[in-house]
């Protein structure tokens, strides 16, 4: 079983989380992961806490890259969870986990299951007796397939010769792992500059990961792999000053100063007003033709959950297309995925500023991501009682959205339909995505 090359390029590099109840089969997985030197990061006995430490881990930057969950004899029942899809959505529950590798084990492989593996290759189902047979076998064989350079928990982004890597609020040995290999992986890449943006950063970082990230950057500056850093902490920058390393890093204070250190000057132009990707002046042409009746209990549950909340009359404004997403005031969403024949989109809920507020005084201890993945769940749950045999749908995955840009992308070019739910007080927009 132990492979030597798995360890090196593989398990030193994985975030693990296992949910399950079933201790003797926990505990068989955990001897096999430590043969292959694979750290088991949480435990959850637990669907809804699984998905705490999942938001929590992506609110972070520092998202699990492998889930393992182990579902015989109906465990999550209590939770009303028993159809695969209903958990799988609960887990890819943030855009950093839509394509993270999952392997679900159950008393048998049904139908359903098989169709998820057809249409998703980084899940996989096996029964519990290959479970005890082939469990090693079966999570080194999904492992490699899904992380063909290795596993990936480190969000970066490559656009037009700028290589982003997105420091995380907390780092761990894996990550550190991850940033030893990174270096040689952009070699040969056309990358002009790397930036590391700190937005996500705490102020204080310990000795260790400034070590980890020093040493990055000189062996950027070997490799003659340009870098800067933009949105740093401002006590995390004193810290780099006093240290004398300041300069290593190449703080910036925005993207175009970071471009300018290679001799780069962009200039912001005015674009021409966006159109319609189709005529017709009744509601965005063919580009927005869509089966919404499948989307219509959901928004008849985010109606009511908002009625609910306000106390007071709420108004739905009737549907209008939106070109691009351009409301300064939101700065967080929820967004449901589907991808099923019925309707292969989105739905987007995007929060007032007073909404958000209300959250974050009503529980001060938590953070808002918890508490719209709760709200959305109301309404997922509130969905499911009105829907009927002809119009059920399943969500695939739920994000939370946190910045504007982020909202912007998942509105994306082709615009949306928007439908506003107003109260004497208070909004919620809902936005349906092609």
């Amino acid at each position: 079983m132990e492979d030597q090359n798995f360890d090196e390029k593989y398990a030193s590099k994985l975030r693990t989380m296992i949910i399950s109840n079933d201790r003797e089969m926990v505990n068989q997985a955990k001897e096999i992961f430590e043969e292959l030197k694979v750290e088991i990061t949480d435990f959850s006995p637990t669907i809804k806490l699984a998905r705490e430490k999942l938001i929590l881990g992506a609110d972070k930057l520092l998202p699990y890259n492998f889930i393992l969950i182990i579902n015989t004899s109906n465990q999550f029942a209590d939770e009303g969870l028993t159809n695969p899809k209903d958990i799988l959505g609960k887990t890819r529950c943030d855009k950093l986990y839509l394509t993270t590798p999952v392997l679900v084990v159950g008393d048998d492989i049904s139908a359903e299951d098989e169709e998820i593996m057809g249409n998703d290759s980084e899940v996989k189902f096996i029964n519990k007796e290959r479970y005890r047979s082939s469990l090693g076998t079966d999570f080194v064989n999904l492992i490699k397939s899904s992380y063909p350079e290795g596993p990936k928990s480190l969000k970066t982004a490559f656009k037009k010769g700028i290589y982003y890597i997105y420091i995380p609020n907390e780092m761990d040995a894996a990550l550190f792992n991850e940033f030893k290999s990174l270096n040689s992986a952009l070699l040969n890449n056309n990358v002009m500059i790397q930036i590391l943006d700190f937005k996500k950063s705490k102020e204080r970082m310990s000795d260790k990961e400034i070590k980890v990230l020093m040493e990055y950057c000189k062996e950027s500056e070997k490799n003659k792999l340009p870098i800067s850093s933009i949105n740093v902490p401002s006590e995390l920058l004193t810290v780099l000053q006093n240290k004398g390393i300041d300069r290593t890093f190449n703080p910036r204070k925005d993207l175009q100063d970071a471009l300018k250190t290679i001799n780069i000057d962009v200039k912001k132009k005015n674009k021409p007003a966006s159109q319609p990707s189709s005529g017709g002046s009744q509601g965005g042409g063919a580009g927005m033709k869509m089966n919404v009746n499948v989307i219509n209990p959901f928004l008849a549950a985010g109606s009511e959950l908002f009625k609910e909340n306000e106390g007071k009359n709420v108004i739905v404004e009737r549907p209008r297309l939106c070109i691009k997403f351009d409301d300064p005031t939101v700065q967080f969403a929820s967004l449901i995925r589907f991808f099923d024949p019925k309707f292969k989109g989105g739905l987007l809920f995007a929060y007032s500023e007073k909404t958000i507020k209300k959250i974050l005084e009503d529980n001060p201890s938590s953070i808002p991501a918890r508490e719209l993945s709760l709200h959305i769940e109301k309404i997922i749950d509130g969905a499911k009682l009105k829907s009927t045999e002809d119009n059920k749908i399943a969500p695939s995955s739920i994000e939370i959205l946190k910045t504007r840009d982020e909202i912007a992308d998942a509105v994306g070019k082709k615009g949306a339909i928007r439908i506003r739910f107003v109260s004497e007080e208070n909004w919620l927009d809902a936005y349906i995505i092609k």
